[in-house]
């Protein structure tokens, strides 16, 4: 439970109206009651007056009779609020004792490994991290601190990824790049002999798969977000904080900049 007058100086925004507002939950303009916050921007600034929240984030304007907090960009502050809200997940650190562990391992004493899943030689799993249960971590796998694998994620040998990174469910890195040479009649495959290097802050929906390099890497650069059921093939190099939506494929060896946003079902 915070105030009104906390979220304000937590956001730094300017607060009108009570500031001793009760806040213990966010929703939506449209569903949000009493006691919650909500956010509105551009042509929803007139539903404000209308609104059972308590309190909503605003850009701008006055709205006589109801709590408000100005700020510059209300989306960024309600998301940062939300996560200040919310009560962090427990975590329980330890292997549980269906976890295969190999004795050449790294897992960091904080780490929390999940029931049944297998971490193989040489992989580190760096503090604070989560793995899931039903996860395999494959051989030289690299995880750094704080990053959450959610159950049956699959890392194929010698992936790496730095810290903070959240994989969801079913997804796949580093399963070999789609190659073949043709003899003529019939198609030989190209051995896949690169690997997957995922930055900091990343963040991979479910059902994604994200190729090993055929030579070379195939990277995911810091902050980058990557949504449910994309194909990123390899040696594909992906920028710092693009945007990557559900559904999209990207060919192998193609190279997306920094920021760049990919709408749903891009090819």
């Amino acid at each position: 439970m915070k105030t009104a007058g906390q979220i304000a100086e937590f956001v730094g925004g300017t607060l009108k109206g009570d500031a001793e507002q009760q806040i213990h939950a966010v929703g939506s303009l449209e569903r949000a009651s009493e006691g919650m916050l909500a956010y509105a921007e551009d042509i929803y600034l007139d539903r404000v007056p209308s609104t059972s929240a308590s309190c909503v984030l605003v850009p701008s304007g006055d709205f006589p009779d109801r709590t408000v907090i100005v700020v510059e960009k209300p989306r960024l502050a309600f998301a940062r609020v939300t996560r200040w809200l919310s009560p962090e997940e427990s975590k329980v650190g330890g292997i549980h004792p269906t976890a295969v562990v190999h004795d050449k391992a790294d897992v960091a004493a904080d780490a929390a490994i999940g029931a049944w899943s297998y971490i193989e030689r040489g992989a580190r799993v760096g503090t604070g991290s989560v793995v899931y249960p039903g996860c395999y971590v494959g051989k030289d796998c690299q995880i750094g601190a704080n990053c959450i694998l959610y159950p049956q994620v699959v890392l194929y040998p010698g992936v790496e990824m730095g810290d903070r990174v959240v994989v969801h469910t079913g997804t796949v890195l580093g399963a070999d790049g789609f190659g073949f040479v043709s003899d003529g009649i019939r198609y030989e495959k190209i051995p896949q002999v690169g690997k997957v290097v995922i930055g900091s802050d990343v963040d991979i929906g479910a059902n994604s798969c994200v190729d090993r390099g055929a030579l070379d890497e195939t990277t995911v650069g810091d902050g980058a977000k990557i949504d449910n059921l994309c194909q990123i093939a390899h040696n594909v190099q992906v920028g710092p904080h693009a945007i990557i939506s559900s559904q999209s494929g990207v060919a192998g060896s193609s190279q997306i900049g920094s920021h760049v946003t990919i709408g749903g079902q891009t090819g």
